[in-house]
């Protein structure tokens, strides 16, 4: 009977544990924690992605994106925009500034998305940051290599670096962004003949990598 009791006892303590954490990880986060909101410039600290509140490296992302849309409406779906909605960013430097921070600040917290590191390399591009947008994009690259939803903005501001700059792009550049398109044209046909169609200048990106 004694037996029985412990291990009674010793579930019950084992799930109150759990809910101790539970609660304790959810506290630290915006949707509690008014010190880790960000209001940004319309006022408002929320985002359209509802849970992400409950996760902060989610939340700083989103944060970091609406910077990158021009900080117009913080609750907008930003997950449904693409990197041609960047243009206003370029007249307002600050902006750049603050999504580089908040996209920083996110990936503390999980290094592993291969999203955030794509949109931190559109905020160091923005910013006039060439260097480290390369790194930011070869990060991501090589966190997730075959990904379908990141593709088409990987392609992209691939291309703009290379435009923004005389410089020879980073080697495996080419390889990468060929392995981008490879996985466009094997999962979204469709979508990989826009992509070609609407970014001239991949060929010439396989021509400006150095040999070695």
């Amino acid at each position: 009977m004694s037996t029985r009791w412990g291990d009674r006892l010793f579930g019950g303590g084992a799930l109150l544990g759990c809910w101790f954490l539970f609660f304790a990880a959810l506290n630290g986060t915006p949707a509690f924690q008014p010190a880790l909101r960000d209001t940004g410039g319309a006022g408002s600290w929320h985002v359209e992605y509802g849970p992400a509140q409950y996760h902060t490296a989610r939340y700083l992302y989103q944060r970091g994106y609406a910077r990158l849309q021009g900080d117009a409406d913080p609750t907008r779906d930003w997950a449904q925009q693409d990197a041609s909605r960047l243009g206003s960013v370029w007249a307002n430097p600050d902006l750049a500034e603050e999504a580089v921070a908040l996209f920083q600040a996110s990936l503390d917290l999980s290094p592993g998305r291969a999203a955030a590191w794509t949109q931190l390399g559109w905020a160091h591009a923005l910013s006039g940051d060439i260097p480290k947008s390369w790194d930011a994009l070869h990060t991501s690259w090589s966190r997730a290599p075959y990904n379908r939803a990141e593709a088409p903005e990987r392609i992209a501001l691939a291309v703009v670096l290379w435009r923004m700059s005389a410089d020879p792009v980073p080697p495996g550049t080419a390889t990468s962004l060929a392995r981008d398109l490879a996985t466009l044209e094997h999962h979204a046909p469709d979508l990989h003949r826009a992509v070609k169609a609407s970014t001239p200048g991949l060929d010439g990106i396989a021509e400006a990598e150095p040999e070695g």
